[in-house]
């Protein structure tokens, strides 16, 4: 996972801020408004763009099984989570378009967090 341009740690810092809610949570089972949401846009952005296996999502994301990531990562891209983006993000025109914003500034962070080391 480490020759991959993109840290998850930092993706998921950045959506767990961005949405407002505690990475205990995120990690936990609990399925709170904006939770579910948060963990479909960790895993659509890791797996679609980033290309990481679902099995590997999964176990950044507190252990779940892979086949619920599969589950959440449908219902994104089917549009289920477009009014949340909405509704949490002004500027996203839906729930895809603030995935690939995430996972950029993701990806310019984690080249950031590179060249420092």
């Amino acid at each position: 996972m480490s020759n991959r341009p993109i840290n998850p740690l930092v993706l998921r810092e950045i959506v767990t801020q961005d949405m407002r809610i505690e990475l205990d949570d995120l990690l936990s089972t609990r399925r709170g408004a904006k939770i579910p949401f948060a963990r479909a846009v960790i895993t659509v952005a890791l797996h679609d763009i980033g290309e990481y296996s679902f099995p590997e999502i999964a176990r950044g994301i507190g252990g779940r099984s892979h086949s619920t990531l599969i589950e959440a990562a449908n219902r994104l891209r089917k549009g289920d989570y477009d009014t949340d983006a909405r509704t949490l993000f002004e500027e996203a025109i839906d729930a895809m378009d603030y995935t690939r914003w995430v996972y950029n500034r993701a990806l310019e962070m984690s080249q950031i967090d590179r060249g420092a080391a």
